[in-house]
């Protein structure tokens, strides 16, 4: 058996049985029981950087200079959650840019990225498990594509409305940012579209089609 939970068709072989769509992400059941269908009392608007614990890509910097761009200009008011692992290239990188930057909070190896998530009102970050995740948080996601898996992902994301798209520089992210933050009814139409898409079952889904298979 195969799972499949990305909102791309794909030519399968006829072999094997697939189980194919958004129904079956795996979302972790601490999500689903602690966090989902709760409103967040948000007192800030946090912008959620998340490009998973490695980011060879280097989105993580140039999210920083173009969220620095944004608050150079006076009539943004957010902070700034990123999220990195212990192992990465970037950390020390990372560290040195915002260590001075009182909107900035930097995160390694959190234990719950529930926390984090349910804080969030925007993320950067890409179309993989973790954006899965998000979706339940009902947290609406400027992707970035790290692969070309992803870059065939993201145009699939963006017309089920919860996501837009930006490249991997500081003048696309800027652009990206720019557009979601001037428009707070897209914003929120995103984050009612997030929340509607995926509903925490996947799982329970997975685990019986593999009890129908003994």
């Amino acid at each position: 058996m195969i799972i499949y939970p990305h909102p791309v068709s794909r030519n399968f072989k006829k072999n094997k049985k697939y189980l194919v769509g958004l129904k079956y992400a795996p979302i972790a059941k601490k999500f689903v029981k602690k966090y989902r269908h709760k409103n967040y009392n948000k007192k800030e608007f946090n912008i959620l950087v998340s490009m998973g614990s490695m980011d060879k890509t280097g989105v993580t910097v140039k999210a920083i200079k173009a969220l620095n761009r944004m608050l150079r200009n006076h009539s943004y008011n957010f902070k700034v959650i990123i999220i990195l692992g212990d192992q990465s290239p970037l950390k020390l990188h990372v560290v040195s840019l915002t260590n001075q930057l009182k909107d900035y909070k930097v995160v390694i190896n959190p234990d719950d990225m529930g926390i984090f998530y349910s804080k969030s009102s925007l993320a950067i970050g890409a179309p993989g498990q973790s954006h899965l995740e998000r979706l339940i948080f009902g947290l609406p996601t400027i992707l970035v594509a790290q692969n070309k898996i992803h870059k065939l992902l993201i145009p699939r994301w963006e017309r089920l409305g919860c996501s837009i798209k930006a490249e991997n520089s500081v003048s696309s992210l800027y652009r990206s940012l720019k557009f979601l933050l001037s428009n707070q009814m897209i914003l929120e139409k995103m984050k009612k579209r997030s929340n509607d898409i995926v509903d925490g079952l996947g799982a329970s889904r997975v685990a019986s089609n593999l009890l129908e298979m003994f």
